[in-house]
């Protein structure tokens, strides 16, 4: 028996919770003085580069994720 694909409702109750989450566990550690001096020690530059590169699609998530719940609970309620 195949298994069944995700609805849009299940996806669009998801979504929100994983954008926002991402956005906010990023924008905490590289808030953090004590991660980011753990990251420069243990990550090679370049992924460093590419870890701090992160942060403006990290206040986009955290931005799109809290409209997007915030809609969703307005328009549940």
């Amino acid at each position: 028996m195949l298994a069944s694909h995700p609805t849009h409702e299940l996806l669009d109750l998801y979504v929100p919770w994983l954008a926002f989450g991402y956005g906010a566990i990023m924008l905490v550690v590289l808030s953090q003085p004590r991660l980011m001096a753990l990251a420069e020690q243990r990550l090679p530059p370049q992924l460093l580069t590419q870890f701090r590169a992160h942060q403006k699609l990290a206040w986009i998530c955290l931005v799109i994720g809290s409209i997007w719940l915030l809609q969703g609970a307005w328009l549940g309620s």
